[in-house]
């Protein structure tokens, strides 16, 4: 599973396969300390695929439907950590990390 997160600052975050099956998590960094951060998790766009959905390239969907999703539900607390001068996130079941821009692989078949 893979996850990824966006700040809202203009940097965004992705993360690196940790499985066979890659799964993409998004999510915002709503407000950031030394120590942790609450994240909004936000939806995947599919902006292609093998014609079967079990394979393909997927990004965040972002815009105003973020702001919609601002619920108990979808916002969850993530521990920060900094490597090398990098900024991380970890919330017991993904690491978020920087997200370069380009579409995300996304491989549901292991």
């Amino acid at each position: 599973m893979t996850a990824a997160l966006l700040k809202d600052e203009g940097w965004n975050l992705a993360a690196v396969p940790m499985q066979t099956v890659i799964m993409n998590q998004f999510a915002i960094a709503l407000k950031e300390t030394k120590s942790a951060a609450p994240l909004l998790a936000i939806p995947a766009r599919t902006i292609s695929d093998d014609g079967y959905g079990q394979r393909g390239c997927e990004v965040p969907e972002i815009g105003p439907a973020c702001v919609e999703r601002l619920t108990a539900e979808t916002v969850f607390r993530a521990k920060r950590s900094v490597r090398d001068g990098k900024v991380s996130y970890w919330d017991d079941h993904n690491l978020y990390s920087p997200w370069n821009g380009a579409p995300v692989l996304f491989d549901l078949c292991d």
